[in-house]
């Protein structure tokens, strides 16, 4: 819970700060029905870049840039409350480079990287905090479409993982957090956080020395979207 606050204001602080360079919007989002509560129903196209990591496989780092795009729907339930449903492609993984040595080779570097891909799923409940401005809270089910795990030490062919052997979980479901600013007419900012509930791997599935737990994706997500 604690983490979660404290990346909810990060994310807040981030947007907040980016509207300090905005100064006008051609429509103000509380004359725009898109956003002042009198359309129910709205819909558009999001797309942004995720920046993840991957818990458990012994990393650090937010170090794996990603895509996520897809379309957005929107209920309206009142001038505070609404519901949100997307159906996205997202990237996501972990990235990352570390000093090794050889004793027939000396010092090197060697490069691990994790690439999963889904088909994600994500339902938000947004809570309109004015009309420029809204708070979500919601979970995402993730799809796995493919995966991609290797390691390159730069002394030898790169290593691809036997997928058979080292198999990712073929979905899994993550919690998120989100924080959103109109910008200009239905162009919005959103700064999202989400955190996997359940393993995209399980334990015994993590190839020898390349992890210690069960491995969960951890990521911020930064996208514009476009409602009408």
């Amino acid at each position: 819970m604690y983490r979660f606050k404290l990346i909810f204001g990060l994310l807040l602080l981030l947007v907040l700060s980016i509207d300090n360079l905005v100064s006008a919007q051609s429509i103000r989002a509380d004359e725009n029905p898109v956003f002042n509560g009198e359309k129910k129903f709205t819909a558009g196209i999001a797309v942004g870049a995720n920046l993840s990591q991957v818990d458990g496989d012994g990393l650090s780092g937010f170090s794996k840039i990603g895509f996520n795009a897809g379309p957005v729907v929107n209920v309206r339930f009142n001038e505070k409350v609404a519901l949100g449903f997307e159906l996205l492609y997202s990237q996501k993984g972990s990235k990352s480079i570390g000093a090794g040595y050889s004793p027939s080779s000396g010092s090197y570097f060697g490069r691990y990287s994790i690439k999963v891909n889904y088909a994600e799923v994500p339902l938000i409940l947004y809570y309109y905090l004015q009309p420029k401005y809204q708070f979500g809270i919601g979970a995402s089910y993730n799809v796995l479409i493919n995966s991609k795990e290797q390691y390159d030490d730069g002394l030898n062919p790169v290593v691809p993982f036997d997928e058979t052997l080292y198999s990712f979980n073929k979905s899994n479901i993550d919690a998120l957090i989100s924080g959103s600013m109109v910008l200009w007419q239905g162009l919005v900012l959103q700064a999202r956080y989400q955190y996997s509930l359940t393993p995209i791997r399980d334990f015994d599935k993590v190839p020898p020395g390349f992890g210690g737990d069960n491995e969960k994706n951890n990521f911020f997500a930064i996208r514009l979207m476009y409602l009408f």
